[in-house]
């Protein structure tokens, strides 16, 4: 057995493995935001972090065949593999198996396990979820009782979401002339109305959040009712998968769409643009006296424009932040920016690289060549003109190209909270959430971290991913007045109970992640989490308000781009060729 520390969570955990092939498949069902790296810091044994795409690829070339033949053949050793999950770290796990091992008494020990792992100070209870994951592999837990995980498991271990085909958005259909007409009829509910009639809803998956509030409204409202479409209702192989996201485009395509979809899983607003397919949410806004701009952070209902239209508004969002290492800021007497580009970093690396230890190493958690890409590729991908083979861009990927020599040595290195350094071996640490750690003076300098700072891109934006739903009414919507106030509940102020945070409930990716749309709804959770803390609150709600661009994410694309850029990254290819290959698959899957 291999003893292993998953990377990149909140709190340190370990667990035990069999072969490399069972400790990267456990590690995925995770969630490809982790990785993990053995006790000997092997490097051979090591499971990178696939935060957005390639762990398939990885996968497939380090062990020959697919993840979901992995699972099959591994599916006990995965197994295993979870259920020795624990909280701590490798010493803590060798005084954990050995007053465990003390307890004669089962229930006892029961409790004793129980107790161990809520010795964490993250909302995450990872050793718990992995547990469960452990359980059902064994056959002993239904997947319905692996909550808003549990459907979605094989998606993860098979494809990574990257493999799905989106053939039926080649058609460009505008809806019929009654479509057009109705659309250009905006019409809202006055404030307490009666409502009633009814609407479906159009997703691949249901989220449990996502039920819960379909339930909330038709309780609220009895003459309403709401039909999920859901294409999958469990577990799925890939090309299963495939075939369900070929049906729901399909679907969209056509006369047969539902009235409100979850946009998650739909291609970019760059294929959907202009096709007919959704309506401009922002005619609905304007129209409605009901709704108040101020109420939320319009700076991000902005930012999802297209054009000026909104076709999708998401329920919440985070961004990209870094600290600086302060003893290497510090020497350099550099003044610390509040935002950062791709240029600002390269200049500061530039001058650290003559003071930096032996090891140096750019990002500790290696993201940062995650999170460049994402603030950049949006500039230079557009329906009418992609410019990827523009000078500014292969200049983008040249600078990468560089900093990614730098990435870090697993063997030296070891990670590090988000505001804290030692020495002059790390450059900085990226992170997207407020809340990971202690949020405890989270905007304030310490003796080796600068304050946070934005990640933006070089056209000076700050972009955002959605958290949550991504709600979009259809063209053909039977009751667009109807779905307009669902989607408005849906992203409204609500009372949370506080006491069920680490249930399934509708706001724990908001505590895990980010920030929610609606202003209210995110001073309570930071109230809750920052003990009253009014001035920290209020610096948050700052940061938020500077975001003013949505970041690019197409789950095909972004597969097709990041594969190609690890090639780049690697120096396989120039920064020329990666560019003139991104400016052929982007062309390519715009115009399709």
């Amino acid at each position: 057995m291999t003893e292993y520390k998953l990377i990149n969570p909140s709190d340190p955990y370990t667990f035990l493995a069999k072969t490399k092939e069972s400790a990267a498949l456990a590690v995925f069902l995770l969630g490809t935001l982790y990785g993990a790296s053995p006790k000997d810091d092997n490097e051979e044994k090591r499971i990178p972090v696939f935060l957005f795409g390639g762990a398939e690829e990885w996968y497939r070339k380090e062990f020959g065949r697919s993840t979901e033949a992995g699972l099959k053949a591994e599916k006990q050793n995965v197994a295993d593999a979870l259920l020795s999950f624990m909280y701590g770290s490798f010493e803590d796990r060798r005084r954990y198996e050995a007053a465990l091992n003390a307890i004669t008494d089962e229930e006892k020990k029961k409790v004793f396990m129980e107790e161990w792992q809520d010795g964490r100070t993250s909302m995450k209870n990872i050793g718990e979820y992995a547990h469960q994951l452990g359980e059902k592999l064994k056959g002993k837990v239904p997947m319905k009782k692996l909550g808003k995980y549990g459907k979605k498991v094989s998606c993860v271990v098979i494809g990574m979401l990257c493999a799905a085909a989106i053939g039926a958005c080649g058609s460009t259909q505008s809806g019929s002339q009654d479509e057009k007409d109705v659309r250009n009829d905006i019409s809202v509910y006055e404030e307490g109305a009666d409502l009633e009639g009814t609407l479906t809803y159009g997703t691949l998956f249901i989220e449990p959040q996502t039920q819960h509030m379909i339930d909330l409204f038709m309780k609220e409202h009895p003459g309403v009712k709401i039909e999920t479409k859901v294409v999958f209702d469990n577990d799925v192989t890939d090309e299963q998968y495939n075939e369900g996201l070929n049906t729901l485009l399909t679907e969209l395509a056509s006369d047969q769409r539902a009235d409100i979809y979850d946009a998650t899983y739909l291609p970019s607003e760059i294929k959907t643009k202009g096709s007919g397919y959704f309506e401009d949410l922002n005619q609905y806004i304007d129209a409605d006296p009901n709704f108040n701009r101020d109420d939320y952070y319009d700076n991000i209902l902005r930012a999802a424009e297209v054009d000026g239209k909104l076709y999708q508004i998401p329920e919440g969002f985070y961004y990209v932040m870094l600290r600086l290492n302060r003893n290497i800021t510090d020497e350099l007497n550099y003044e610390v920016p509040d935002e950062m580009d791709i240029n600002d970093l390269y200049e500061l690396y530039q001058q650290a690289k003559p003071i930096a230890d032996d090891d140096f190493t750019i990002d500790v958690q290696n993201n940062i060549y995650v999170f460049l890409p994402m603030t950049e590729d949006r500039a230079y991908l557009k329906k009418e003109e992609v410019n990827f083979d523009s000078e500014n861009y292969v200049d983008f990927l040249r600078k990468m190209q560089e900093l990614y020599q730098y990435q870090p040595s697993y063997a030296t290195h070891a990670f590090t909270d988000i505001k804290s350094f030692s020495g002059k071996s790390v450059l900085l640490n990226t992170f997207t959430n407020l809340l990971e750690g202690s949020p405890s003076g989270m905007f304030e300098e310490t003796d080796t971290a600068t304050k946070p700072i934005l990640l933006k891109s070089t056209d000076g934006k700050i972009p955002f991913l959605r958290i949550g739903e991504d709600f979009s009414m259809s063209s053909g919507c039977k009751d667009k007045a109807l779905a307009w106030e669902f989607i408005k509940f849906c992203i409204g102020q609500k009372q949370f109970e506080f006491e069920d945070a680490n249930s399934d409930s509708y706001y724990r990716n908001f505590f895990t992640y980010g920030s929610m749309l609606n202003k209210e709804n995110t001073r309570q959770l930071v109230a809750y989490q920052l003990e009253n803390d009014d001035d920290t609150a209020e610096k948050w709600e700052a940061y938020n308000e500077k975001v003013s661009a949505k970041a690019f994410r197409d789950l095909q694309l972004d597969s097709i781009l990041t594969e190609i850029r690890n090639e780049c990254m690697e120096q396989k290819i120039t920064p020329e060729e990666c560019a003139k290959l991104f400016q052929q698959r982007a062309e390519l899957y715009v115009n399709e």
